[in-house]
């Protein structure tokens, strides 16, 4: 297939363009930077321009590519992992804005495919209890306006992809050492520095970066047109667990706690996730209609 990936230079678009590629569809990369199209160019890919917040600009690069799938991996946070609601500024945007174009611009040029991410956050920050979350789970809704708001712009854009026709992925946490975020943390590890709000007993969702391509490209190939995938590990981890993880695999010191309290007053947005938050997710309907099974865990 021909396929247009917008957020190419992403976390995860860069490794969906690889998966992609190897396995032999023609990769168009959109981005909306002349030096990260120069970047990409140097990786062999064919790069494009174009922006999504601008109808008129992602209108004419599907009309002169004319793609036969489009991967929609629109989401912008800081490469550290966001801290504060408002940093979610940059994702909402394109979650009510350049989403929408794409897909406008999609259903003009005949797209037959759609693919579209999402993450475990939009089933609610809050206590799901211990059984997996399915698909089929209610969403929860939030607990402040802020938090509706990031909620309402997240589901509002799955809503969107799956009306399309397209196949909407909720992806667990990224990790790997090609992770931004994972880094970030590997450094402040071998600061010393307070890393575990409350002790880091929230449980969450994972999946490593390399499984999550593999299971963009399945659902780009396999998925059922307007249905929902849960991407994760087969097992829910303590964030705590993950952070220890990471220390060992860099042979860092064992990770310190911090209390919540004083956490949020520097990362509110990250204190409240390690409040008790469990979103344990479930990946049976990737296993059976994609053909995916993570390769590794967060241990």
């Amino acid at each position: 297939m021909r396929v247009l990936v917008a957020g190419a230079t992403s976390t995860l678009g860069r490794a969906t363009v690889d998966e992609l590629g190897r396995r032999g569809h023609e990769v168009l990369a959109l981005t909306r930077s002349e030096e990260a199209a120069r970047e990409l160019s140097g990786r062999g890919l064919t790069a494009l321009v174009g922006d999504v917040l601008d109808a008129s600009s992602i209108a004419s690069v599907l009309d002169r590519t004319r793609p036969d799938a489009v991967v929609s991996l629109l989401i912008k946070l800081p490469r550290n992992g966001p801290r504060r609601y408002r940093d979610y500024r940059d994702s909402r945007a394109l979650w009510d804005i350049g989403v929408p174009n794409l897909l406008a611009a999609a259903e003009a040029s005949g797209v037959s495919r759609i693919v579209g991410e999402s993450v475990l956050f939009a089933y609610g920050y809050l206590d799901h209890g211990e059984k997996h979350l399915t698909e089929d789970s209610p969403l929860a809704g939030g607990r402040t306006p802020a938090q509706r708001e990031v909620l309402d712009s997240l589901r509002g854009m799955e809503e969107r992809v799956r009306v399309a026709g397209g196949v909407v992925l909720r992806y667990g946490l990224f990790r790997g050492q090609a992770v931004p975020s994972e880094a970030y943390l590997a450094k402040v590890l071998k600061l010393r520095l307070p890393v575990l709000p409350g002790g880091g007993r929230s449980v969450l969702s994972f999946v490593a970066l390399d499984d999550a391509a593999r299971a963009t490209a399945a659902a780009l190939e396999r998925g059922r047109p307007g249905a929902t995938y849960n991407v994760c590990d087969d097992e829910p981890a303590e964030f705590g667990v993950y952070v220890r993880a990471v220390a060992t695999r860099h042979g860092l010191p064992r990770p310190r706690s911090v209390p919540l309290r004083l956490a949020g007053l520097v990362m509110p947005y990250i204190a409240m996730i390690l409040d008790g938050v469990r979103i344990p997710m479930a990946n049976g309907a990737a296993h059976r209609d994609l053909g995916w099974r993570p390769t590794s865990t967060v241990t």
